[in-house]
């Protein structure tokens, strides 16, 4: 029995384009008024590191941290980070599990501070995100690293 080579070049197509899928930029998610920085896949902590601690909460429009580390910081949460309820806000957080508005978390993050407010932070924002949303605290911005 031969295979038409129609079907086999379909295969092919079909697995390529399955192999390529896999969404390795980092995003925006979006929970109500709420934004949710994540990641890229793969990315390194690009400054160095300092141990975060401090509670989940809305800092601006976006899912931050802030804490005795941490005044008031938008997060970069890690690659793979969803939301999983919108009231209260919840995520879930590879390597780490459920977190929710109000909890506690600790961690290692990387701190960007900006001294001029309105710049982007385009050579520290993840692949796939041109610029912290409008209503978050764009002044400090943390990736963080459970």
């Amino acid at each position: 029995m031969r295979i038409p080579a129609v079907v086999v070049l379909t295969v092919i197509v079909a697995g390529s384009l399955l192999s390529g899928c896999g969404d390795k930029d980092g995003r925006v998610l979006r929970s109500g008024g709420s934004f949710v920085l994540v990641g890229a896949s793969g990315e390194t902590r690009k400054l160095p590191h300092a141990n975060i601690t401090g509670r989940v909460s809305i800092v601006g429009d976006c899912l931050g941290i802030q804490g005795a580390t941490i005044d008031g910081a938008t997060v970069i949460w890690p690659h793979g980070t969803k939301i999983t309820a919108d009231d209260p806000l919840t995520i879930d957080v590879p390597s780490l599990g459920s977190l929710r508005v109000g909890d506690y978390v600790g961690g290692l993050g990387d701190q960007f501070v900006n001294h001029r407010p309105g710049e982007e932070y385009l050579d520290y924002l993840p692949k796939g995100i041109d610029r912290v949303p409008s209503g978050c605290h764009r002044n400090q911005v943390i990736a963080f690293y459970p």
